[in-house]
């Protein structure tokens, strides 16, 4: 079946949260819930200093402790390599959300069930992207399969600078001077307290992010018709 990978060039990254809103978006989720959350951090002594911004959800770890946890099975591993929940047996009792080493996981108020990003499996089994890749502006998200052939994806994790999660389907791209800021192991609680996490997208802000998404799924498609290759930018 081959397994999927998500990279983040962080390089591109501006914080627009047109990812995030789009996953709200998509998913019909209230605006006070969120699958991507932004960590940054401060980075450098003045005058050469920078802003370092990870997108971050859940990582779909190889070996998940959240499927682990739960009582009822309704978090699962499938052979592709994401975790989902089976919503039919969620009992909403969040033993999955305290195991998550990410904090990737949330309660819905609306279903009553736990909920968490899936790379949009809905839409893979159309033969279309994640939401949030779609709504990009800067094409810092690239999605796709580790095994297929000439895809931008098989390319961006033969080079160095593109770094893995380590035992998770996630990788993020940053400048050769960031690199030792990339989270290595799913299990280092250092890396979360080290961060500093924004909070989801408010109400009042939700729409006008819905209009910027929708402009942007259109500006995207047309970017990458036009292009071939994913340029570098350090």
């Amino acid at each position: 079946m081959g397994q999927y990978a998500m990279i983040i060039d962080s390089n591109r990254c501006v914080s627009c949260f047109a990812c995030r809103v789009a996953c709200q978006l998509q998913n019909d989720l209230p605006p006070e819930l969120s699958r991507i959350k932004f960590t940054e951090q401060e980075k450098g002594v003045f005058p050469d200093t920078r802003v370092l911004v990870l997108p971050t959800q859940c990582m779909h770890c190889d070996d998940p402790p959240c499927v682990e946890v739960c009582p009822t099975g309704a978090s699962f591993k499938r052979e592709d390599g994401l975790v989902l929940i089976d919503y039919e047996k969620c009992i909403g009792c969040q033993y999955c959300v305290s195991a998550c080493p990410y904090s990737a996981r949330s309660y819905n108020p609306r279903t009553k069930t736990v909920d968490k990003c899936t790379f949009c499996a809905p839409r893979l089994a159309q033969g279309q992207g994640p939401a949030c890749v779609e709504a990009c502006i800067t094409g810092a998200r690239i999605f796709g399969k580790v095994d297929e052939e000439g895809s931008p994806v098989q390319a961006l994790l033969k080079d160095q600078r593109t770094n893995q999660v380590k035992g998770t389907l996630m990788y993020y791209r940053v400048g050769e001077k960031w690199l030792d800021e990339i989270p290595a192991d799913a299990h280092r609680p250092a890396y979360a307290s080290r961060l500093v996490t924004r909070q989801p997208v408010g109400t009042a802000l939700l729409g006008l992010s819905a209009g910027a998404v929708a402009a942007s799924f259109v500006l995207t498609r047309v970017r990458r018709s036009g292009e071939g290759d994913h340029d570098e930018k350090d």
